[in-house]
């Protein structure tokens, strides 16, 4: 709950700057899937991917003809994953699911591919990721509740969109490397992701 009033105050924030001259002001909605790398981060050699819901602001400045350079954030819902014993005689845990929390503070560049109604963008930028994790796993017959902290990290990201007049569609691919808080030299983990917006611009 604190996450989404945190995105409204953002949103609020960014849309008073939205009547600036150059400046505009979106909001978007989306599907994120992850591209983890799961030996690193949770000992597995494999595990299927998770996705979820993301929402999303952001605030451009348009430099010049076809540069626009912003502030933006997502909010992803947690990305569930789901872990079952292959010999629950042997190991102590014999299930835990992990909801992983990833949000990402955003700083990019679009290079707008012509001006008309609808055109092409190409886009960079740098991202603050951070998050924490939710465990739940049942040992000896008990079900535990608890959080893992994973350290915040900065990352980076490109994508490609298509404006269409107020509309816009563009995906996205996050690539941070981030480590467990609590977990003396830890070696840091992929946690990438993929994105796929859909948005509107004021």
């Amino acid at each position: 709950m604190k996450r989404l009033f945190t995105l409204i105050a953002f949103a609020l924030l960014l849309s008073t700057a939205a009547f600036g001259q150059n400046i505009s002001f979106g909001i978007h909605a989306g599907y994120s899937m992850t591209a983890f790398d799961w030996e690193k981060f949770i000992g597995l050699d494999d595990a299927d991917e998770a996705g979820n819901l993301l929402v999303g602001v952001e605030a451009g400045y348009l430099v010049g003809t076809n540069l626009e350079v912003g502030l933006g954030f997502n909010y992803v819902l947690p990305y569930p994953v789901e872990i079952t014993s292959e010999d629950p005689d042997e190991d102590f845990i014999s299930k835990a699911t992990l909801d992983i929390n990833q949000q990402v503070a955003l700083l990019f560049a679009k290079y707008h591919l012509g001006m008309g109604s609808t055109h092409p963008y190409l886009k960079a930028g740098l991202g603050y990721y951070f998050g924490d994790t939710d465990v739940k796993y049942e040992f000896e017959d008990e079900t535990y509740e608890e959080t893992v902290k994973i350290d915040p990290a900065l990352g980076i990201n490109v994508g490609a969109g298509l404006q269409l007049n107020n509309l816009f569609v563009d995906f996205e691919y996050h690539i941070v490397e981030r480590t467990w808080s609590d977990i003396e030299d830890d070696e840091a983990a992929g946690m990438n992701t993929w994105n796929v917006r859909l948005g509107y611009r004021f």
